[in-house]
């Protein structure tokens, strides 16, 4: 192909980011997903994450794990 995309490149790298927010990522940790699979999509997504300490502290109340919640923190404040 020389380089060239072929059709399925073409449209996978015209497709929007998936917006994740702090329901997902909480739906994701109830369902037993993981921390590495939702930090690979915390990074490979658009966030619309409420980081305030009460939002903090019902994910924390959820136990979900601390490099989650850091990395929602990052991905909240590298993009604005």
């Amino acid at each position: 192909m020389g380089g060239q995309l072929s059709t399925f490149e073409q449209l996978m790298s015209k497709k929007p980011k998936p917006t994740l927010d702090n329901a997902t990522v909480l739906r994701l940790w109830r369902a037993n997903v993981g921390a590495s699979v939702i930090l690979q999509m915390i990074r490979t997504s658009n966030g619309e994450y409420d980081v305030s300490a009460n939002a903090i502290i019902v994910l924390r109340d959820a136990q979900v794990d601390q490099a989650v919640i850091l990395a929602m923190i990052d991905a909240n404040y590298n993009t604005k």
